[in-house]
């Protein structure tokens, strides 16, 4: 019984001791300090949103304000009219909106949601990169550069787009990737992809790690569950089951063009080429998919947590620059995961500045009704991004030699 008191004390004299030390003290304060800066951060990204908020485009006054108006006036059985090309799962937010604040204006029921997913995708990407480096003050400026992204300012607060949903979701699923949590993180890729088909960029990645065991493959039932479960809402008030579950396939063939102003390699050819050129290069974008697939397959290096971030940055580079009819907005989730790959490989820094200037000159002629740059050049932006995290990818899985062991010791 002495014995355990005495124990008992020195713990919590040890304990007393931790914080005691001047490095204890310099640890809480850097911390202080880390979240004054985050929130500083945060505040002046808001700051920037709250004065891009009263721009409508015509996307608003096309498409968003009459789905807004619908749901206003009819209530929850809007759900049963097909008033929207979009997924259910947006259109619930929009409903929970109404709900929430009934009196608020079409514009800003609209753009609320997009901004608050904005701090969400900036939260993710702290947990991230802090899961992958171990760094919190990598992780802070991974998200205050993921929030403060021109990319990630003007989609949801200058021109009221949704996209930041399903790319959080994207992020969310990688962090859950890398923490070994495979059930939540085919979730939360399930939601991805109940949100927008766009997700499928990551695709080539997924299907990679369910190819070489990363992944075990009864996961892979878990990936439709999220979509399955979305529509419900929607069938039981009415609307047709196999509507609903044709949504994406009806998008895809919407838009008859090479490229509706993404800066893709369908940019340096002639639209009137469509009818020659798009089938190709539905099965030129399968083969390059198929040859990132093999390229990881065949890796000579085991996948870290790095490389988890940088091969999921090139398969969202790759599908929509050699896909034909896709937006410009599509490059969304490589703007995103091309400011994360920096904070593992520092290396990479021009890639979000591509990136970045990539998709702040497509945006342009949907605000100043101009091009900038022809698309034709834009697009070479595009192109150097994949050749860098190209030349990287190859040197960590193929050319780096890996860490010599240290001989033991010869006893004599």
């Amino acid at each position: 019984m002495r014995s355990v008191k005495i124990l008992g004390n020195s713990k919590i004299r040890l304990k007393k001791s931790i914080f005691s030390v001047p490095g204890a003290k310099y640890f809480l304060y850097k911390n202080r300090f880390l979240a004054c800066f985050l929130f500083a951060g945060i505040i002046l990204g808001l700051l920037i949103r709250y004065r891009l908020l009263p721009f409508t485009s015509l996307d608003f006054w096309l498409d968003l304000n009459n789905w807004y108006d619908k749901i206003r006036n009819q209530g929850l059985s809007a759900l049963r009219a097909d008033f929207s090309n979009y997924s259910p799962l947006y259109i619930y937010v929009l409903f929970f909106i109404h709900g929430l604040f009934p009196s608020l204006p079409n514009l800003l029921a609209v753009k609320f949601p997009s901004i608050f997913m904005d701090l969400v995708c900036a939260s993710l990407a702290f947990g991230l990169i802090f899961s992958a480096t171990r760094s919190k003050l990598r992780a802070a400026f991974a998200c205050l550069s993921v929030f403060l992204a021109p990319t990630m300012i003007f989609n949801s607060a200058y021109w009221g787009q949704a996209d930041v949903f399903y790319t959080s979701f994207l992020v969310l699923g990688i962090w859950l990737l890398i923490s070994r949590r495979f059930s939540l993180a085919m979730l939360s890729y399930g939601v991805a992809l109940a949100f927008k088909l766009q997700s499928v960029f990551l695709g080539p990645f997924i299907a990679t790690l369910f190819l070489i065991g990363f992944i075990p493959w009864k996961q892979i039932f878990l990936i439709p569950v999220p979509y399955v479960i979305s529509i419900i809402p929607a069938w039981i008030a009415g609307r047709p089951v196999l509507q609903l579950l044709m949504i994406f396939w009806n998008q895809a063939g919407t838009y008859k063009r090479l490229t509706l102003n993404a800066a893709s390699a369908y940019a340096w050819f002639f639209e009137d080429q469509y009818s020659l050129i798009s089938k190709a290069g539905i099965f030129f974008a399968m083969g390059i998919c198929l040859l990132f697939i093999a390229f990881i397959f065949f890796r000579k290096r085991k996948i870290g947590n790095g490389e988890i971030i940088l091969l999921a940055t090139v398969s969202v580079f790759l599908v929509p620059f050699f896909l034909p009819s896709m937006h410009e907005r599509y490059f969304y989730p490589a703007d995103v995961f091309s400011i994360l790959v920096v904070f593992c490989y520092p290396e990479l820094f021009l890639v979000p500045i591509f990136s970045q200037l990539s998709s702040f000159f497509t945006y342009q002629p949907f605000f100043t009704d101009k091009y900038v740059f022809p698309l034709s050049v834009i697009s070479f932006l595009n192109l150097a991004s994949i050749v860098f995290l190209a030349r990287k990818a190859i040197f960590l899985l193929y050319l780096q030699k890996p860490l010599m062991k240290k001989k033991p010791l010869l006893h004599v």
